[in-house]
């Protein structure tokens, strides 16, 4: 496979290297993908001068007219911005990537392009996207994945548990920092659920997962072993970290690790446990 990428980044402050991601291409041996932050662009109006915003603004278009063309028709090398052709070589083909991570204008640099042994796709290119340069539309899509699957959930549940609760600290003997639930109840032992999405970044994944799971320890540390629902669905395997997290969860003796399509699990525990809320009464 002959994939490769390229990070473009837009040069803040050229005197001491500053510079932001603002784009990314991707190459292979049949097609050209290329992207740019409309978002990050309009925030970094504020560190240029109305010329050289302009200029960035200009040279992210070209780029994508160059690729436009390029898919069309590889056979034809079109570029406004860069003086580089070649007979033997389309507009941002490997050897077309090397040369512009060389060259820079005062606006726009190109990292040195990445080997990468998969094949290309939009799903990469999507992914590799939202790793070097900003999650954008995705991010409210995985936030109302979760949402609708609450929204399914909590009706079916709401009489046998506390839903959306706080857990503070002197809460739980032990307990160190606060951990938010979406519910929790007990019959003869604990009932806490977390309902997440594992396509999210590693950092608030991360801190989710710890939080939740230092619950559970602590609980168990007080003789208060429980049921543990994780509510996730498997995360693209593209993504080695989250997807590492997911199995780690997934073998934990004192997890259950439930597929969103599979709530009505917890609703049965619950109704065959007869299940009843952790805090008698609701503060106000």
């Amino acid at each position: 496979m002959n994939t490769f990428y390229s990070v473009i980044f837009a040069s803040v402050n050229s005197i001491i290297s500053e510079r932001l991601a603002i784009g990314l291409v991707m190459v292979d041996n049949n097609g050209v993908w290329f992207r740019y932050s409309t978002k990050k662009l309009s925030l970094m109006k504020h560190f240029f001068s109305e010329e050289a915003f302009l200029l960035l603004k200009t040279s992210l278009k070209n780029i994508g007219s160059t690729v436009s063309s390029v898919n069309v028709d590889q056979t034809t090398v079109v570029t406004e911005l860069f003086t580089f052709t070649s007979k033997n070589q389309y507009a941002f083909s490997v050897g077309y990537l090397k040369y512009l991570s060389r060259y820079s204008n005062s606006t726009l640099t190109f990292n040195e392009p990445v080997k990468i042994d998969v094949e290309a796709s939009d799903e990469l290119f999507s992914y590799l996207y939202n790793e070097f340069i900003f999650v954008e539309i995705e991010e409210a899509v995985k936030v109302t994945t979760v949402e609708t699957v609450k929204a399914q959930l909590y009706p079916s549940i709401k009489k046998h548990v506390n839903l959306d609760r706080r857990i503070e600290t002197g809460t739980i003997p032990g307990l160190i920092i606060p951990v938010e639930l979406d519910f929790i109840g007990k019959n003869q032992r604990p009932v806490v659920g977390k309902v997440t999405n594992f396509d999210t970044s590693n950092s608030y994944l991360d801190g989710t997962l710890a939080k939740f799971i230092l619950l559970v320890n602590t609980l168990e540390a007080n003789n208060q072993s429980g049921c543990n629902f994780i509510i996730a669905d498997e995360p693209d395997k593209m993504n080695i970290h989250r997807h590492k997290t997911w199995n780690e969860i997934r073998n934990l003796r004192n997890i259950d690790l439930v597929p969103f399509q599979e709530t009505q699990r917890v609703t049965d525990y619950m109704e065959i446990h007869d299940v009843r809320p952790y805090f008698e009464a609701e503060t106000a």
